[in-house]
This record gives structure tokens, sequence and C-alpha cells, in this order.
């Protein structure tokens, strides 16, 4: 990970982007990719519990909510999978303010 952006590739994995888009982007292998992001789970592992909560949180109420500020994302409620997708990503980008 020497010549790699590290705060930008944690971000990536925490946003969910998927394998493919991680190795297209930062022009690694899978398996250097699956490493990577196995290590980085384990070592900020109370991080991706905690974004894995507020992903579900938030698909199943709807909106998104830090402190007392909710917002609404188009396509949460979709049954358009890559809508949904979609606004999980944005909904966490507002949350990390990224």
């Amino acid at each position: 990970m020497g010549n790699l952006d590290q705060d930008e590739l944690l971000l990536s994995i925490v946003i969910g982007y998927s394998d493919a888009k991680l190795s297209q982007r930062f022009m690694i292998d899978y398996l250097t990719l699956s490493s990577i992001r196995h290590d980085l789970r384990e070592r900020y592992s109370i991080l991706f519990h905690w974004i894995k909560e507020f992903r579900l949180y938030t698909t199943k109420q709807g909106y998104a909510q830090m402190g007392h500020i909710r917002r609404y994302f188009d396509g949460l409620k979709s049954s358009n999978i890559g809508k949904r997708k979609r606004a999980l990503e944005y909904a966490v980008r507002w949350l990390i303010k990224y």
C-alpha cells in the first residue's frame, strides 16, 4: 500500500464500492484488494459495524438520521437495487461528510 492513497481507499471501502470499481480505480488486483479489505475490516471493526447498522437503519426507515437531523434520499425505498444502492452510498457520504 506504499503508493496508494490510503485515506481515499479506506473511504471508498467504507462507502461500499465494489471490488471491481476499487480495482479499476486504484489499479490493484483482486487478491491484493481482498487482503487489504480484510485487514481494514479487522483493524476498524467498530467503524464497519457502525456503518453496517447505519445502512440497515436507513434502509428500514427510508431516511438517514444524524442526531436530530433527518435527510431523505431519493431511491431508499425503491425496488430498483441500483437506485437503492446509490441512495445508501449518498447517505453514508452525507453521514461522514465526504
